[in-house]
């Protein structure tokens, strides 16, 4: 495969000849998987090459696009596209196959080069195969972000006395004062559960507010309570011992969003160890080992909605990358993997422009430690002290920036900015980074660039020079999304400054 620096060059030159690959694996044909080897041009393996000798129908007609993008919050969005199929009729039995969830690997490279010297830009799955018109087929594409599209858990209490409607929780980290599910209704065992599986501990279980006598029941996630209950009944835990951490426990962010994308959700969802950048994940455990998080599912839940809420909590997105491997970027302005420098020469039908201005906040206000179950009626006896931690649902730590205040003369209008961070020190730390982003003038500027940038990635860092919008001495920024178009050549950007 040629490396990345020989397929800029190769893109930045006139006489190239570009042909796209496209492998597309486990389509159903008469319900026995298939796989298809198509391109833009006419193209056969050598005899090295895998698979050997192999011709490729040149019948991709345009559209290989694909987009991706992180909102301000730094959650990444599912990165979807589309490729067109030219069809004069003899691939309408194309519509009878099932193409949803088949693998597709897209490579790039001259029409020149044998299979090996490709490079390959995207790895993912067809969503879907639709008509677009009468001598066109659409394959929708998209990244496998998709896959982490449904329930975490679907596995519901199955005592017969109780509710077949209830989900059975899931808990991760440390959680404070949370509901827990009644799995046993009895007179005589009153069995409650808050993880579907072995935990850490049951720290504390509270009667309105006043500790009362269980049974631990760890390996199960249950407890059992020993006493006639008078009011609300909560909880304080320390959750699940994962799988991917040697079965133990961990309130590592990080840690558990790697056991989330490979033990949860449905078999075909989950991510083999294969699919997953271990190295950066490591790192990143380690980084951010002082950053305890804590999360408690009672209801049906997103995977990757808890993975943005998690990960967003202490400033990182979850990625994945031209060879399809989930990895972690950093959501900063200063950017993460490849640099790209962009002058006007760059920039196609003069496209620089400025899409967005975010708003400056002096002021940062971070919700930590969440009270999963506020409680104004407590029973006596409860220290003054002590009920203001059951009455209010969260913690806070704030940051202002004074300088900021008083340059843009900014009100006192707060907003508050709720995370699963559960320590003072850790939110202060995220208040203070998110503050330093946002309680300046930015910019998010927008160009369509030409064919070398198509190797850019969401996350990456850039550098525009232009005589366009007092751009000339240069300014530093973060892609925030990306629009790319392999058979016209073209990339648009988005780029946080």
């Amino acid at each position: 495969m040629k490396t990345k620096a020989e397929v800029i060059d190769w893109l930045k030159t006139v006489n190239k000849l570009p042909t796209v690959l496209l492998d597309i694996s486990n389509v159903k044909v008469a319900g026995s998987p298939a796989t298809f080897y198509l391109s833009t041009n006419g193209f056969v393996t050598t005899s090295a090459d895998t698979p050997s000798n192999t011709a490729y129908i040149p019948i991709v007609s345009g559209g290989i696009s694909y987009n991706s993008s992180i909102d301000s919050n730094g959650q990444i969005t599912i990165g979807y596209g589309s490729i067109n199929i030219y069809n004069d009729g003899s691939l309408n039995s194309w519509y009878s196959h099932v193409w949803t969830a088949s693998r597709i690997t897209i490579l790039v490279g001259d029409a020149t080069w044998p299979k090996s010297d490709f490079y390959q830009i995207f790895t993912g799955n067809i969503v879907d195969l639709a008509p677009t018109n009468p001598n066109e087929l659409t394959f929708v594409i998209s990244d496998k972000l998709q896959r982490l599209n449904v329930p975490i858990s679907e596995v519901l209490v199955s005592t017969t006395d109780i509710t077949n409607d209830q989900l059975v929780p899931i808990t991760f980290g440390e959680v404070f004062n949370v509901t827990p599910t009644l799995v046993n209704s009895a007179p005589s065992v009153l069995e409650y559960q808050v993880h579907l599986g072995p935990i850490e501990d049951i720290i504390e279980v509270r009667d309105n507010g006043i500790p009362v006598s269980i049974t631990k029941l760890l390996l199960e996630g249950k407890f059992r309570l020993n006493q006639a209950l008078y009011g609300t009944l909560t909880c304080s835990v320390q959750g699940a011992k994962l799988i991917t951490n040697s079965n133990s426990y961990s309130n590592s962010p990080i840690n558990i969003v790697r056991e989330l994308l490979e033990n949860y959700g449905t078999n075909l969802s989950r991510f083999n160890t294969d699919e997953i950048d271990i190295t950066t994940f490591s790192s990143y455990a380690s980084t951010f080992q002082s950053y305890p998080v804590g999360v408690y599912l009672d209801s049906k839940e997103n995977i990757l909605d808890i993975i943005n809420k998690i990960l967003s909590s202490i400033g990182v997105y979850l990625y994945i990358d031209r060879m399809g491997k989930a990895t972690l970027k950093r959501f900063q302005i200063t950017g993460e993997g490849s640099s790209w420098s962009v002058t006007d020469t760059d920039i196609l039908n003069d496209s620089l422009n400025i899409e967005d201005k975010p708003i400056i906040r002096a002021t940062t206000k971070i919700a930590y430690c969440k009270n999963y179950t506020v409680q104004t009626t407590l029973a006596a006896g409860i220290l003054e002290s002590h009920i203001p931690v059951f009455k209010r649902e969260w913690l806070y730590a704030q940051y202002t920036n004074s300088v900021s205040k008083d340059l843009y003369e900014l009100a006192e209008n707060i907003e508050e900015e709720e995370t699963l961070l559960q320590t003072k020190v850790a939110a202060s730390t995220e208040c203070i980074r998110r503050n330093s982003m946002w309680s300046t003038n930015r910019y998010i500027y927008s160009m369509t660039c030409t064919s070398h940038l198509l190797l850019a990635e969401v996350g990456d860092s850039i550098q525009i020079t232009s005589s366009k919008l007092g751009l000339s001495g240069g300014v530093s920024g973060v892609i925030t999304s990306i629009d790319k178009d392999w058979v016209s050549q073209k990339t648009t950007l988005g780029v946080l400054i």
